[in-house]
């Protein structure tokens, strides 16, 4: 196979020139945010929320608490300074995510 023969125009690559953000009202309220220690997780609809998990930036599962309860509270101090996911599931099985820094 010559060079002329090779063909490296296996990809199509479509410029991005703006992200725009999506905004929705989600069932669950977390404040302070950002925080240097605690979070507090209070659903607005009643519902029951069963588990949050905090993700770092990379992904990696950072931390775990089981809930039983409309509301809760996570400490965070342990955590470095840094933007986390945090995602709560509800005994209903749905899940939702936000973003959450740590100061």
């Amino acid at each position: 196979m010559t060079a002329s023969e090779f063909n490296v125009n296996w990809f199509d690559f479509d410029l991005v020139s703006s992200v725009e953000e999506v905004s929705f009202d989600s069932p669950i309220s977390v404040f302070p945010n950002p925080s240097a220690d605690v979070v507090f997780i209070e659903s607005k609809e009643s519902l029951k929320i069963i588990e949050a998990s905090i993700f770092d930036a990379a992904g990696k599962l950072t931390f775990v608490k089981k809930l039983n309860h409309t509301a809760g509270q996570l400490n965070i101090a342990h955590l470095p300074k840094g933007t986390y996911v945090l995602k709560v599931t509800a005994q209903d099985g749905a899940e939702f995510s936000q973003k959450i820094v740590k100061n």
